[in-house]
């Protein structure tokens, strides 16, 4: 009989505590999770899938509304999800963050490597399929145009590149500037509403 082993890891934070007057700070080390097994002296197999990629969410608000009232037209979304969309990539292609996944159809995104799941979706999630081998990124955008959802998902998957310790840090801290850039051009106060990150590292491998 074979056992499919699998261990998932995150780390969450709000981006902007320290604006709201949270000033406490955790050390945390940046590494990839094979080499974090292999530095225990814990053997993995060769085969195994490994993937690690930041999520962030943010609700359609009254002041979001107010602001895009001119893309906001009852039936035809389309406008606004193209213009978040937009802003989204210019921001991830400045920062050189290739994988990238948008979801605003009212499922909440799930995250698999496309080594050993495809993309599907059911009534509740969508399932993102990412190849982190891919040199020139890969981009999932999904949105209802008919209609406005209640909240806004997005997705930065680490490249195999991105997904060693040589390039972790840069990685992460790419990620955190492009969030913050990203929220900046939309009209959330960061005193008031939060913006949480969770950052993901998952391995899977048959044992």
């Amino acid at each position: 009989m074979r056992f499919k082993v699998r261990d998932h890891q995150h780390l969450t934070y709000d981006i902007f505590s320290k604006i709201k007057g949270h000033r406490e700070t955790y050390g945390y080390k940046l590494r990839s999770l094979y080499p974090r097994y292999q530095a225990r002296n814990c053997s993995l197999p060769e085969a195994h899938s490994e993937i690690t990629y930041v999520t962030f969410s943010v609700p359609i608000t009254r002041a979001i509304k107010t602001e895009y009232q001119h893309l906001l037209r009852p039936g035809d979304y389309s406008g606004f999800y193209r213009h978040i969309e937009d802003k989204l990539l210019t921001t991830c292609t400045q920062l050189q963050l290739s994988h990238v996944g948008f979801v605003a159809d009212g499922r909440m995104p799930i995250i698999r490597n496309s080594q050993i799941d495809k993309s599907a979706h059911n009534r509740e999630l969508q399932k993102l399929s990412f190849d982190t081998s891919l040199a020139d990124g890969q981009t999932h955008t999904i949105w209802d145009a008919q209609h406005l959802c209640d909240v806004m998902h997005f997705v930065i998957v680490a490249s195999d590149a991105d997904n060693k310790d040589a390039g972790y840090g840069k990685f992460m801290n790419n990620v955190e500037t492009m969030v913050r850039r990203f929220i900046t051009q939309l009209p959330i106060n960061p005193e008031k509403q939060d913006v949480t990150m969770r950052f993901f590292q998952h391995i899977s491998y048959t044992y």
